[in-house]
């Protein structure tokens, strides 16, 4: 039988590997990819399956969205 302690740290463990597959974004690259999802979360059920998308292009992020690849640049700003 396992613990509330026991099920929570298997949680933490799940999400430390799903966080594993999403790549470095820095804190205005994750709002943009924030707003992104609240104005089309494009098949994702949560923001977490949303960052797993995320790809790393050669100098900003990627991430398919509604038919189109959109770049996240450093600075936040987004463009397809």
């Amino acid at each position: 039988m396992s613990t509330p302690i026991i099920i929570a740290l298997e949680a933490h463990v799940a999400a430390d590997r799903l966080l594993a597959d999403v790549p470095p974004m820095n804190l205005t690259q994750m709002n943009s990819l924030y707003r992104k999802f609240n104005q089309d979360a494009d098949g994702s059920e949560t923001f977490l399956a949303f960052l797993i998308r995320v790809q790393l292009g050669y100098d900003c992020l990627m991430i398919k969205w509604c038919g189109m690849w959109l770049g996240i640049e450093t600075d936040g700003h987004t463009h397809s």
